[in-house]
């Protein structure tokens, strides 16, 4: 029975790591999570990717809502340990 709980325990940390997570996003998601994480606007970044201030801000939602992170830190902590192979 242990092991059983310690095998789900550890599927789910791997299902729920930063770098699991991010795999998720699409390569546009990946690209408005690197311009939102250099803490452009979303009305820039929509200039930039020639997109809707509106549709930066829905991209900029799901990429939160995947990563489960609510603001631009938590975003900048969850790419810190992607790019150090967490």
């Amino acid at each position: 029975m242990t092991a059983a709980i310690i095998k789900a325990v550890e599927r789910e940390q791997k299902e729920n790591s930063p770098l699991n997570l991010y795999s998720q996003l699409t390569e546009h998601q990946k690209k408005v999570v690197s311009l939102v994480a250099k803490g452009l606007t979303c009305s820039i970044i929509g200039e930039r990717l020639g997109k809707s201030r509106r549709t930066i801000e829905r991209h900029r939602g799901n990429v939160l809502r995947i990563l489960r992170v609510d603001t631009p830190e938590e975003l900048n902590n969850i790419l810190a340990q992607i790019s150090n192979g967490s």
